[in-house]
């Protein structure tokens, strides 16, 4: 299998992880029923960021409730999933940037909301306390950061019924562990966000979560969620030269079958979404 450095980001960067992406937010709306933190008051002529952006989404979803004169920025690692330019609306924007490096000065202490999602299989445990810092420093007094993530520590295979057998989503969850901890990844870093929120010196720091059974639609939702995000993350292991468990290609689609088939019979995955939110004190 490759070095753990070559696999920094769990998924692909092609069409169907787009198109994972985008459903991945529609399903966010319907369950967590926000895009923006209703706690976060509008006005005219906002400065917008979203972090890790991908297809940019997220912005075009805000863009629907902020005036025309708001500036939107999108920034990722990678432009492989930004928007057609011709698609872009004149007050969105798309840049490449690594967010644990520094972002460029003229971009410092200009925003009044930064948001970031869902970054749980990117940052490594060393890399938390950075990432919240480099954010915080592009908040302009007042200033909110966001921060949706999946809680993928609480991830288990559930059921409720005793005889229903889970050994396939069971496996699955295995099989992304171990890649976690192969690459350093601390997957308790979500719900220790307001901490290091605070530390890096924002202030009414808070957060909620969804579990993923809190009604029918909401259990769908987040098994559908769960189980695009496992098939890219096999795929992935594949790329890279695949592990005892997961070696090619067909391999990938025996688990996602035994899976889906687990889930088909009443079995589910039962983990937490969650959102942090802070503010730059004035």
């Amino acid at each position: 299998m490759a070095s753990t450095n070559e696999i920094r980001y769990f998924f692909p960067r092609d069409s169907a992880e787009s198109e994972r992406l985008n459903s991945q937010h529609e399903a966010w709306m319907s369950d967590i029923g926000y895009a923006l933190h209703p706690s976060i008051q509008t006005h005219e002529s906002m400065r917008v960021a979203d972090i890790g952006t991908g297809t940019g989404i997220w912005l075009y979803e805000v863009a629907q409730h902020l005036s025309a004169t708001s500036q939107l920025d999108g920034f990722d690692i990678s432009p492989s999933q930004f928007p057609d330019p011709k698609d872009t609306p004149s007050n969105m924007t798309f840049r490449v940037q690594d967010l644990l490096q520094p972002f460029a000065d003229e971009l410092l202490g200009k925003y009044d909301v930064i948001h970031i999602r869902f970054m749980c299989f990117a940052l490594s445990r060393n890399e938390w306390e950075q990432a919240v810092k480099n954010l915080v420093a592009l908040l302009k007094p007042g200033g909110y950061l966001q921060w949706g993530d999946a809680a993928i520590g609480t991830l288990r295979a559930a059921t409720t019924d005793p005889t229903q057998s889970t050994r396939y989503m069971e496996k699955s969850i295995e099989v992304i562990s171990q890649l976690a901890v192969a690459t350093n990844k601390d997957f308790s870093c979500v719900e220790r966000l307001p901490l290091t929120f605070k530390e890096q010196g924002l202030a009414n720091c808070v957060q909620t979560h969804v579990e993923s059974d809190a009604t029918l639609t909401t259990k769908s939702h987040f098994n559908v969620a769960m189980l695009l995000g496992i098939e890219s993350i096999l795929t992935t292991i594949v790329k890279f030269g695949g592990n005892d468990v997961i070696k090619n290609n067909r391999n990938v689609r025996e688990m996602m079958s035994h899976i889906d088939d687990e889930l088909s019979r009443g079995a589910f995955f039962w983990y937490k979404v969650t959102v942090t939110i802070g503010r730059r004190p004035l």
